[in-house]
């Protein structure tokens, strides 16, 4: 009867009432589960653009159509320009203009490769200021994991210092070959100009030697060889 169909009611009531509750209770717990999750994220993120502003190195993060969506201050450094003027850039916008063609094949090149890699090239950044700037950078593709590119991560090592270190090294170097060959002409020059008066003034003795002198003027001749012999090994030494 009626109290029959009441008691079934009222248990189908608690029983809807504990599935719901179980389930909101499930939610509430989810919803937590998830906050929590977020806030990790959030400060992994935190913590990532941290490090990623802290460490010396220029780091950027290009899609897959190599539209830029993330730089560090290094790399903002590097080229000379702010966030707006960065972002969705193209990799190739702030490289030196006689640098793209060989920057872009091995853009090409990287695009291709079928397994996350690397490859390491070197390049300039040309500044607003006309300054140029020497870097190595390390493009890294990412893929997947059905094969497709996802993006490209570049890192970039400030190499000016060592670039214009190495300009002066070859100036040096240059200056210090040109000092070389200027003192062997110099020694050429000397040996022959010298020699030739020192020559003459023996050929000129032995002809004397052969005249019929004095002994006195013996004398003097053997002096005056003595004296050329002495020049010539001085100017031997000297060379």
């Amino acid at each position: 009867g009626w109290y029959t169909q009441a008691i079934v009611v009222a248990f189908s009531a608690l029983v809807l009432i504990s599935l719901v509750g179980t389930l909101l209770m499930r939610l509430w717990r989810m919803r937590i589960r998830e906050a929590g999750i977020l806030s990790n994220l959030a400060r992994s993120e935190s913590k990532y653009r941290e490090l990623a502003q802290m460490v010396p190195v220029g780091i950027c993060h290009f899609d897959n159509n190599g539209k830029c969506t993330y730089v560090n201050g290094r790399h903002m450094a590097l080229i000379g320009r702010t966030w707006e003027e960065t972002m969705g850039s193209g990799w190739l916008d702030f490289v030196h203009p006689e640098d793209k063609a060989r920057i872009k094949d091995t853009w090409e090149r990287t695009g291709k490769l079928e397994n996350s890699s690397s490859v390491v090239c070197e390049y300039r950044f040309l500044r607003p200021d006309g300054q140029l700037m020497h870097v190595i950078g390390e493009v890294h593709t990412q893929i997947d994991a059905g094969g497709k590119v996802r993006g490209y991560i570049v890192a970039q090592t400030d190499i000016t210092a060592r670039k214009r270190a190495e300009a002066e090294l070859l100036v040096a170097k240059q200056d210090a070959e040109n000092a070389n060959l200027a003192k062997t002409r110099f020694l050429a020059a000397a040996s022959h100009d010298l020699r030739q008066p020192i020559q003459a003034i023996n050929l000129f003795r032995d002809a004397l030697a052969r005249t019929e002198l004095s002994e006195e003027q013996k004398t003097i001749t053997r002096f005056l060889a003595m004296s050329v012999h002495s020049l010539g090994e001085l100017l031997y030494s000297l060379l």
